[in-house]
């Protein structure tokens, strides 16, 4: 890493595509409207890490390659793509090696979509260690990493870096690791002035210099946080690790990635095609949310229920994904945009001062019963109160979700946005 130096004889050649403005025109539909919005105005963001067996396959080929026959569930391709650019606001391409640069592929589909590409810098057991003393032993040996970091970078053509130490360290050398931070976040507002979050931190190493993942934002990983753009917190909190992380993050709440692994191992809601449900958390508290492993669909164990093509696991998994993510308004979180007063409809007229919020309406399903109002693309709910946190909402605007459905309801369409009179204890 230290000794690199850019060449442009038979080295690989830097992204063609520079970063596009990450609203475009085109981009913002009915269906997608509030993600797209919410990259512009600032608010949580969802990560996708790019972790495909070790990553570095055929689409380290720069110019491309020839693959070999169709798999089995032909027409797809044998190759893993991402379809899903337009729910992203952060792609990072990952692997183990001690430096991983995206390839040219990924970095111009990344922005040619308006996202952010950013590597990834990792540390592990021994070798790692040993890194670590050369690259932070001291703070000349941090800012010329730092420096040299963002010269990759720059050459490349891609946006940042995920930093992750996932070994111990010598707790004198954790001062120069936040110098470290503080100089390629610096440098890399320089590189890539339209990105947001250029260096994020990965919750590992602590400020003890020892491996021990918090998954929540405390005292022992703030430091890294301050000294850079954001953080990504381990994948193994709990169902109230959310509220306690925007309380500590404050005005930065946005700037927190909350891991969730789509393997499932050990994540909040089990991962998978569940992984939705670790968003929802994180998306109410107005936090950010990391996929780790986007390319589950593709490589993982679904099930024997799954379907045989994973272009059709990929089509449930992220949808599932995107209903879970544009749920709520432009703002961020339930308690920000869900509470003010305003008004809302049903079939039986205006409800005075009611209080709305989107959520996604298969939680909603599976807690009540609903019934469609004839004429009308309205459902009457009977859940009782219907809490927020801690917020009693008079009205709540969902998305009917077809696989929520369970026979309860007649599902108009995918996707349907409609409006639902909540109805108070006694009254159903």
């Amino acid at each position: 890493m230290l000794s690199w130096r850019p060449s442009f004889g038979r080295e690989a050649p830097g992204a063609l595509a520079a970063l596009a403005r990450q609203i475009m025109a085109h981009d913002i539909t009915p269906q997608r409207g509030v993600t797209s919005s919410r990259l512009l105005h600032g608010g949580p963001r969802l990560l996708a890490c790019h972790d495909l067996a070790g990553g570095y396959h055929e689409d380290r080929w720069a110019q491309g390659c020839q693959l070999g026959a169709a798999a089995a569930c032909a027409p797809s391709p044998p190759a893993y793509f991402l379809r899903h650019w337009h729910a992203l606001g952060a792609f990072v391409y990952f692997s183990h090696r001690l430096v991983t640069i995206p390839p040219v592929g990924w970095v111009n589909a990344a922005h040619t979509h308006g996202v952010p590409a950013l590597g990834t810098l990792i540390t592990e057991w021994e070798a790692g260690a040993a890194a670590c003393r050369q690259l932070f032993g001291t703070a000349a040996a941090a800012e010329a990493a730092a420096a040299q970091l963002a010269r990759i970078a720059a050459h490349y053509g891609f946006d940042g870096w995920i930093v992750n130490i996932e070994n111990e360290m010598e707790l004198e050398h954790i001062p120069h690791l936040l110098h470290f931070l503080r100089v390629l976040t610096e440098r890399m507002r320089q590189v890539a002035p339209a990105c947001r979050h250029r260096v994020i931190w990965y919750d590992a190493v602590t400020t003890e210099g020892k491996l021990r993942w918090q998954n929540t934002l405390n005292s022992l990983n703030r430091p890294f946080f301050d000294a850079c753009d954001a953080i990504w917190v381990n994948y193994t909190w709990r169902r109230g690790t959310p509220a306690a992380v925007r309380k500590e993050a404050g005005p930065r709440a946005a700037d927190v990635y909350m891991g969730v692994d789509c393997f499932g191992r050990g994540t909040y809601g089990g991962g998978g095609f569940r992984c939705n449900t670790a968003l929802r958390a994180c998306l109410a508290q107005g936090l950010s949310a990391a996929l780790f492993a986007t390319a589950w669909p593709y490589e993982g164990d679904c099930g024997p229920s799954a379907s045989p093509c994973w272009l059709e696991r990929d089509a449930l998994f992220w949808g599932r994904i995107e209903r879970a993510w544009e749920a709520l308004p432009l703002g961020g979180s339930a308690s920000a945009a869900g509470m003010s007063s305003g008004s809302s409809s049903s079939a039986g007229g205006a409800v005075e001062g009611a209080r709305s919020v989107q959520l996604v309406g298969v939680d909603l399903l599976v807690r009540g019963s609903c019934r469609e109002e004839e004429g009308s693309p309205s459902f009457e709910l009977h859940l009782g109160e219907l809490c927020i946190e801690q917020a009693p909402l008079d009205a709540v605007q969902f998305t009917v979700q077809p696989e929520g459905c369970n026979g309860r309801v007649q599902c108009l369409q995918e996707a349907a946005h409609m409006t639902a009179v909540l109805q108070p204890p006694g009254n159903s």
